[in-house]
Formats: C-alpha cells, sequence, structure tokens
C-alpha cells in the first residue's frame, strides 16, 4: 500500500482503550487510515477521492489481535485430537518436523499464517523449530512475507534428527543465519517480519546459554523466546546467569514458581499461556489468571495441529477456567466474578503489544499506530444482541473466525466481506512478483506434503522413539 492509499472505515463500534490501558470503552465513530497508519479517529470524516469506504454499521471495529505464541509450520501435522504432550512431542515435533523439506515448510507455514488471518489474528510470535537445514528458514519467511501477517520471526537452532530423535544439537549454521536474519528482515515487507530468537536449550551448559542470548542481544534482536516446561526452571536459571530481562518471553510456565514470579516482577519477562493444549496435554492450568501475572501475561495458540487457531477460543477457555478454579478455591459460587473479560481480551490485544515490546504500535486503536485492525460483524448469528450490549463480551464469548468480516495489517485488506484474499508472492531477495496464489493451490500443496510425510512416518519406529524422548525429557 502506497503510502498515500487511505482506508476510511465509517460508523463503526471502535474499541477505544482508557489512557492506562485497563478497560475498553467503545464508541460510534469513523476510523481514516493512511498508508500503514491510523491517521485520525472521529466522527463524520469525509471521504477524500480514491479513499476506499468501508461501511462499519452494525458492526465492531477491534485492534487486531497478536498471538505470542505458535509454530506456524505445523499445518501438516493436524490430526492429533487426543494426542498428550509425548506423544505430540515425540511425532510432530522430533519425529515429522525433520523430514519436513523446504518445500513442506513453506506451504505449511503459509496455511498456517492464512488460518491465523482468518481468524483476525494480525501478528504472531512464531517459535520456529523447524531449522533442520539452512534453507527452512527462508521458506518459513518467504511464505510469512507472502501471507501479509505481522511476525516476529524467532529462529530457533536446536535440531533433532529423526534416526534419533533423543538427541539435539546446536546447528552449525546457527550463527551465520542468525546473523544474516538479523540484518535481512528489518528491510524486507516494510518490516512486517521482526527477527528474534527461539531457544530452548535454557538447561544445557551454561557457556552455551550465555554465548547464544549474548549473540542475540549484540544482534538487536527485538525478542527471546523459550518454553517453561519441567525440569528446568528457565526464569530461575536465566536470573542465576544474570540474563533475565524484560526482552524474555516464557511460553505455558505452568509450574511457574513464587520465587520466579518475583524475578520476572523485579527483573523484567513475560508469560505466553496457551491454555487449549496446556489443558488438552495436561501439562496443567494456565497461569496468565492468576492476579500476580495478568501485568506480564499474554495469549498463544501454540500447535494449530491439536487445537483451534483462533484466540477467541483461547480466551474463552483462561476466563472460564479462572472463574471454576476461584469456585473451587472459595468453596462455593461467588457473588461476583474474579477475571473479567475485558481482562482476558487485553491479554489478546494491549497486553500482549507490551508482551513483545510494540505497546507504543499495535494492540488498541489510537491515532499514530500501526493499522492493523479487525472488523467483526456484530450482527451475525452469533453476535447478534451481544453487540450493542457488550461489544467486548461478544468478541470474547460468542466470536469465531466465521465473524471477522474484514482483516488490515498495515494498512492492507487480508480478509473482506469474511473471505481471505488472495496472496502475492514474495521472497526475502525480490518482493516484486505478478504470481498470485490462491487458497485452492494453497489446499493441494499442502494435502500432496502431508501425504509425503505421512508415508515417510510409516518407517519410523515410534514407540522406541516414545521410549527415548520420555527419558530425555523426564516425561
Amino acid at each position: 500500500m502506497s503510502a498515500n492509499s487511505s482506508i476510511l472505515l465509517k460508523n463503526g463500534t471502535l474499541l477505544i482503550h482508557s489512557d492506562e490501558d485497563h478497560g475498553v470503552n467503545p464508541i460510534i465513530s469513523d476510523l481514516l487510515i493512511r498508508g500503514n497508519l491510523i491517521e485520525r479517529i472521529a466522527q463524520n470524516i469525509s471521504a477524500e477521492k480514491g479513499t476506499v469506504v468501508i461501511d462499519c454499521t452494525d458492526k465492531i471495529i477491534s485492534p487486531g489481535f497478536i498471538d505470542t505464541h505458535r509454530h506456524m509450520w505445523h499445518t501438516q501435522m493436524k490430526g492429533y485430537a487426543d494426542s498428550m504432550l509425548l506423544q505430540y512431542i515425540t511425532e510432530v515435533t522430533l519425529v515429522a518436523g525433520p523430514l519436513y523439506k523446504p518445500k513442506d515448510v513453506f506451504w505449511g507455514q503459509l496455511a498456517g499464517c492464512l488460518e491465523a488471518l482468518d481468524a483476525g489474528t494480525t501478528t504472531v510470535v512464531d517459535h520456529s523449530h523447524i531449522n533442520h537445514n539452512k534453507e527452512n528458514a527462508p521458506s518459513a519467511i518467504n511464505a510469512t512475507l507472502t501471507s501479509g501477517i505481522r511476525s516476529f520471526y524467532c529462529y530457533c537452532p536446536t535440531t533433532w534428527s529423526p534416526e534419533n530423535p533423543a538427541e539435539s544439537y546446536i546447528a552449525p549454521w546457527f550463527e551465520e543465519q542468525l546473523e544474516y536474519l538479523a540484518s535481512l528482515l528489518p528491510t524486507v515487507g516494510q518490516g512486517r517480519i521482526i527477527p528474534g530468537l527461539a531457544f530452548d536449550g535454557i538447561g544445557g551448559a551454561k557457556e552455551t546459554v550465555e554465548a547464544i542470548i549474548g549473540r542475540a542481544r549484540q544482534l538487536n534482536l527485538r525478542l527471546i523466546t523459550t518454553h517453561h516446561i519441567p525440569p528446568v526452571e528457565s526464569i530461575k536459571v536465566l536470573s542465576d546467569y544474570n540474563l533475565l530481562s524484560k526482552d524474555m518471553l516464557f511460553s505455558h510456565a505452568n509450574t511457574i514458581t513464587d520465587e520466579e514470579i518475583s524475578l520476572l516482577s523485579a527483573k523484567g519477562g513475560f508469560i505466553s499461556s496457551s491454555p487449549s493444549t496446556e489443558l488438552q496435554m495436561g501439562m496443567g492450568s494456565p497461569v496468565c489468571s492468576k492476579p500476580e501475572l495478568r501485568a506480564f501475561s499474554s495469549l498463544g495458540v501454540d500447535c494449530h495441529s491439536t487445537t483451534s487457531a483462533e484466540l477467541f477460543g483461547q480466551m474463552r477457555l483462561v476466563l472460564q477456567s479462572a472463574r471454576n478454579t476461584y469456585t473451587e478455591k472459595i468453596g462455593h459460587t461467588p457473588d461476583e466474578t474474579n477475571f473479567t473479560a475485558q481482562e482476558v481480551f487485553n491479554m489478546g490485544t494491549i497486553g500482549a503489544a507490551r508482551t513483545v515490546g510494540m505497546e507504543d504500535s499495535l494492540g488498541s486503536l489510537k491515532e499514530g499506530k500501526l493499522a492493523d485492525i479487525v472488523i467483526f460483524d456484530g450482527i451475525s448469528p452469533a453476535m447478534l444482541c451481544g453487540t450493542p450490549k457488550d461489544p467486548v463480551g461478544a468478541i470474547v464469548l460468542h466470536a469465531s473466525a466465521r465473524d471477522v468480516h474484514t482483516v488490515i495489517v498495515d494498512g492492507v485488506v487480508r480478509k473482506s466481506g469474511g473471505i481471505l484474499l488472495s496472496s502475492q508472492y514474495e521472497t526475502c531477495t525480490s518482493l516484486e512478483s505478478n504470481e498470485t496464489i490462491e487458497w485452492k493451490t494453497v489446499v493441494k500443496e499442502v494435502v500432496e506434503s502431508r501425504a509425503r510425510i505421512e508415508e515417510l512416518l510409516k518407517g519410523i519406529d515410534m514407540e522406541r522413539a516414545k521410549l527415548a524422548i520420555g527419558a530425555a525429557f523426564q516425561l
């Protein structure tokens, strides 16, 4: 979109955060986008010649949703509806992952990004642990660029062998590739792809941990993320190494200790809860609803291979899980809720923006911020009557991808009238292309890719792999 192009959203219910970003105040107003920024919010804005006008009567205009933990390459591995943690780690991540060729990564990643956009997610933190060769990361980035989504592409240097899945090591090309990505990504896609580090070796040798995280910070990577799962107390370990800081994002953290909560408060760092996978896989209750952690928490889908890719579903799960936990704790039905729809809505918007250090640019509708916006159909079968009463509650408790009418990322419409638009193919090295990718092409390629991977999986001794991985990860 050119710097002078404009989109005018007319007569919608805008969800405006308060100055302190705590409450959300719905107002009926217009919103003008110029280039990739929100230029003006006011009533009765006149459309200039050439401005695209979207009638938002009976619609809710929301900031785009931010998913702070997902593995975007997972699409081909859908179908593990009853998998627990050991089965997922074994069959999806450590065994199937190394079977992916760059082409598989591209189509799986593109489909994953489009699924996110379809459900109103405009920014993702992509914990990309599919870098088993030098070509996979560029393929993942090309797919992300092509989709149009905004992404923290967090490069994971740890890789595994399908022949010996319990064995992990730091890829020998890691530092060279990380340096390349750190220099390249800020220059492509108008800065939509932001380089970061995903590192799950916190329990390894101290000198390795210090070297890898130190190098990421030397390269000015914006975000460093890791899985916080037993037996390693990642927050405490990083604090002991004097590495804990506000650029750290810890996924899950269901076993977080009181000491670690105090360390987060004192030294910085954030939590990303993934309620759906955490509850499904028996990892424990999501911790983001704890009163002492709400200011440090956000939400992620984690594995769209095993659960819904909609952040609305994550909001509902954590909200109702927290309410049930509170009821069980006090031993009777409470007189009022201990956790509100607005609080969990913020975890998917402004709270998530704060988690990734972009609260000045994302997470709320405000003049001067980036135009990442979601428009809901307020009179759809699911949203009807909820919108005028409580539009935030209508989104949190009733919305699905079906109710997402329009998605705008960086001032560009990616979904319109409830339908995803075609993607223009982009690469890291060439951003100009006339090649259009239709959804039917994505379907064809992903189905063929899945069939190839499933055939290869038949040759893997999965029970042996589970035993080895269970021992290695103390599962």
